[in-house]
């Protein structure tokens, strides 16, 4: 009949035994382990019990527990509960097949728990601890909290990943992508990652706040799904800004007059070369602002349109500054304008055209007046 064992030795182990699973781990490194080995129901079904494991090599140290069980044509990970102190981010890439851009250079500690697991393919976690220091930029520190279904592997996607809290040090984000504006302060969160892969993400029920250096607060939320793997990227948005603080942005952007705070809401659908979009905003909770338009953003040229109403706008709130008039304005407006791009991503205006009908009522510190106007440049 069929062979079946039931074994349990401690031995010496490390995470080169386990790359029959996982082909990417190294061959380094050592450690120890009680292993129990025994056949399943079927005797063509094996199940490797790994506990009391504690491992090191490249500079990381696992301990903690898992269960291999391996059939004919599947492995699974199960009873997953293993700590990492640390896990250094050259083992990180190397599990991530090199996903984990080299310029992330530090360590990553905390604990991940996966009671049923499932293959690499479409693995189940019950929690996920993570805490990364940067080791490229002083007090640089970002943490995740996350549960839900992953792939890992080389094509790394989620499914339903609850992201339950983040905190990201921006400074580490913009070492990154060093082409970014000077980035500062920190982002925190949490949301639903209902789909991502290496093309799409698909979220949902985002709660997304921005503190600047200098305290200047930005809060957004909603969902989104942003195609940035394609040919031509996609955006279908549905934001909540509550608010939107234009001091943060023109600490990025010096030549930025505006230092109000905007609220509203924000949509968008399209690609990035045909996008349309509305945004329903007031400044300081004061008037409102109601707009719909286009965009379409190309490697060399630009071009964007809106149109809409003003109500009891308040010149003063809407650019935050208390050397301007004092205004009510109500209207209608209706601008387009169209030009290049550089390859840093300067733009220029080389035609635009715009029409405005305003009103404003007399009151004190403002007069009464009616203005119909129009403008056109054409370089």
């Amino acid at each position: 009949g069929a062979v079946r064992y039931d074994v349990s030795i401690h031995t010496r182990a490390g995470l080169s035994d386990l790359t029959w699973i996982w082909d990417v781990l190294p061959a380094t490194g050592g450690g120890t382990a009680t292993v129990r080995m025994r056949t399943l129901e079927s005797a063509d079904d094996a199940q490797y019990d790994l506990s009391a494991l504690d491992v090191s090599s490249m500079g990381s140290h696992i301990t903690g527990k898992i269960s291999v069980i391996a059939k004919p044509a599947q492995l699974l990970l199960t009873g997953v509960d293993l700590t990492f102190a640390p896990l250094r981010a050259d083992l990180m890439r190397r599990l991530s097949y090199e996903a984990l851009p080299p310029e992330v250079q530090g360590t990553f500690e905390g604990r991940l728990v996966a009671a049923a697991g499932g293959p690499l393919t479409d693995f189940l976690i019950d929690r996920l601890d993570a805490r990364f220091t940067d080791a490229t930029i002083p007090g640089a520190v970002s943490s995740l909290r996350a549960a839900g279904r992953v792939t890992m592997g080389s094509a790394p996607a989620a499914r339903r990943l609850v992201v339950q809290a983040f905190d990201a040090d921006l400074r580490s984000v913009r070492a990154l992508a060093p082409t970014l504006p000077p980035i500062d302060g920190r982002a925190t969160g949490r949301g639903t990652i209902v789909a991502a892969d290496l093309k799409i993400a698909d979220l949902n029920d985002l709660v997304l706040v921005w503190t600047d250096a200098e305290g200047n607060r930005s809060s957004v939320t909603g969902s989104a799904r942003i195609g940035y793997g394609l040919s031509v990227p996609t955006i279908k948005a549905d934001l909540l800004l509550d608010p939107i603080s234009m001091r943060a942005f023109a600490r990025l952007d010096t030549t930025l007059a505006i230092r109000s705070s905007y609220a509203g809401r924000v949509t968008a659908d399209g690609t990035l070369d045909s996008l349309n979009w509305r945004a329903n905003l007031t400044a300081d909770s004061s008037g409102r602002v109601v707009l719909d338009g286009t965009a379409s953003l190309q490697r060399a040229t630009w071009r964007a349109t809106a149109a809409g109403t003003l109500a009891d706008v308040d010149t003063r709130h809407w650019l935050g500054r208390d050397d301007v008039p004092v205004t009510a304005l109500s209207g209608t407006l209706a601008l387009a304008g169209a030009g290049t791009r550089d390859t840093a991503g300067a733009f220029f205006v080389s035609a635009a055209r715009g029409t405005i009908a305003l009103r404003q009522t007399e009151a004190a510190e403002r007069p009464a007046f009616d203005l119909v106007a129009s403008a056109l440049l054409d370089s």
